[in-house]
């Protein structure tokens, strides 16, 4: 399990347009035409939680910030889109600083916790048929916190077009957009092709975590691990799992990605 210090709102140029995964705050005209993505916090309506100390709506550029290009606007995120973003303090995270770093709790982020991630094969039937609940009412339910920016024109804010996308979604699409390739197919993307592989990783599935606590209110999510070198075969496509398959490879069975 691995993670990249990586942006969430990390824009694709494609040649047949762009796409960006977007705090839904930020995805308002007047935020666009500002670009500005400062959103209140709703624990004392200040922008950036800035009356609590934090963080505060500001440049995001610092040493050692990548400089934009013109051919792939991934580089040098997010002043592709806004000029000004929520900057954090300390121990508290988020697009409008409302949330935690990754592994602190508490209303100041005060208390740290330890989660572990288990085996699959490792829990009880009914951990099991609860991660299989969680991921059915992610592909079913429309994040509240993200939407997808879907254009050919990243210059004319009044092209813009936003996509409701589920959860799980999301959190595909974010995995999708970092592992495109910057041009062509032989060339190298940012997920995948050099020392960001691991790291990256690590930093998405902290991501997905948190979307799915965040969907489920369930504090405890984290996503179990599948140990492959236990069988020489897939030994989670059953039924009680992600589902058999035929010959052909055609998903079977009763699990709900049947449906997906």
């Amino acid at each position: 399990m691995a993670g990249m210090l990586w942006p969430l709102l990390l824009p694709l140029v494609l040649a047949s347009g762009a796409g960006a995964q977007i705090p839904r705050l930020c995805a308002t005209t007047s935020a666009l035409r500002s670009k500005t993505c400062c959103p209140v916090w709703e624990g004392d309506g200040s922008v950036c939680g800035e009356d609590s100390g934090r963080g505060t709506c500001q440049e995001p550029a610092g040493e050692g910030q990548p400089q934009l290009s013109e051919r792939d606007f991934r580089k040098g995120w997010p002043t592709s889109l806004y000029s000004q973003i929520c900057m954090c303090q300390g121990r508290f995270a988020g697009f409008d600083c409302g949330e935690c770093k990754e592994g602190y709790r508490g209303a100041r982020c005060e208390s740290w916790k330890l989660s572990v991630r288990p085996g699959l094969h490792e829990m009880d039937w009914e951990a099991k048929q609860r991660f299989l609940d969680y991921l059915e009412r992610a592909k079913t339910t429309v994040s509240e916190r993200y939407v997808i920016l879907v254009t050919r024109n990243t210059s004319d804010v009044n092209s813009y077009y936003f996509h409701n996308a589920t959860v799980y979604d999301i959190c595909t699409w974010v995995h999708y957009v970092a592992a495109k390739p910057i041009k062509t197919r032989d060339e190298p993307n940012f997920a995948h092709m050099g020392p960001g592989f691991v790291v990256w990783h690590r930093k998405y599935l902290l991501f997905f975590e948190k979307e799915m606590r965040h969907l489920t209110q369930d504090e405890d999510f984290v996503v179990p691990y599948w140990d492959w070198t236990r069988s020489n075969s897939c030994d989670i496509c059953t039924d009680e799992l992600m589902g058999s398959n035929d010959h052909s490879g055609k998903l079977l069975g009763t699990t709900p990605l049947t449906t997906w």
